[in-house]
């Protein structure tokens, strides 16, 4: 009676994220054939590269010189990457203006670029971008397991306002015509000797020197 080789698995890793791979090595034979073939590089060989896409059971067949046979199971755990939601997904500021945040569904965050953000790690930033900005948010779980979610911030530039003259002097009780231009809507302050405060174009008759300031708005509601 011819003695059956004592045959065992081991692995570096035997719970792996999907899509990542492990190395299974069999020992005790001389020769070994591998199931379930269709997630292994290879079904022969005491060494083989698992890529499972869901938690399995590996079989090898080992056979010795004597020609016995033992067989060896090992199960490789399969865990999924973590679905993450970030919100915004898209959103549309003004030159200037910030925009918090928030990223759900891991343990940990990573943003990327940190260009225009107040910090590059947990689940809330702040984002001041000056430039059309699109961020990139990995997170990982407590399995170690990774995916990225991204979002985009696009910046709408202030509009550029200009008065006409953009100072004047006049003689008490005199007026002088102002016109604005660069917006679409212009709040004047302060009312003090102004016929108007909200058309584009004003006639201004203090009675003493005064700064006046517009605040116009574009189309994109962005002010200055």
């Amino acid at each position: 009676v011819l003695q059956n080789p004592n045959v065992s698995i081991s692995t570096n890793e035997d719970s792996i994220c999907i899509g990542n791979s492990t190395i299974l090595t069999a020992n005790g034979a001389l020769s070994y054939s591998w199931t379930a073939s269709s997630s292994l590089n290879i079904n022969t060989g005491n060494v083989v590269s698992a890529t499972p896409l869901t938690t399995t059971t590996y079989s090898v067949l080992g056979i010795s010189s004597n020609g016995c046979a033992s067989t060896s199971f090992i199960t490789i755990n399969v865990n999924p990457l973590p679905i993450l939601f970030v919100n915004p997904t898209d959103a549309t500021i003004c030159e200037g203006d910030s925009l918090g945040m928030t990223v759900s569904g891991a343990q940990n965050f990573i943003w990327s670029p940190a260009l225009g953000l107040n910090t590059t790690i947990g689940p809330n930033v702040i984002a001041t971008p000056i430039t059309n900005s699109f961020y990139t948010i990995t997170g990982t779980d407590i399995n170690g397991c990774s995916d990225i979610i991204s979002t985009i911030i696009n910046v709408n530039p202030k509009p550029v306002i200009t008065l006409s003259p953009s100072s004047a002097d006049i003689c008490e009780g005199a007026s002088v015509s102002i016109s604005s231009f660069g917006a679409d809507s212009y709040i004047w302050s302060p009312a003090f000797g102004l016929n108007s405060t909200t058309s584009p174009s004003v006639i201004a008759n203090p009675n003493a020197t005064t700064n006046y300031t517009v605040l116009g708005t574009d189309f994109n509601n962005c002010k200055n």
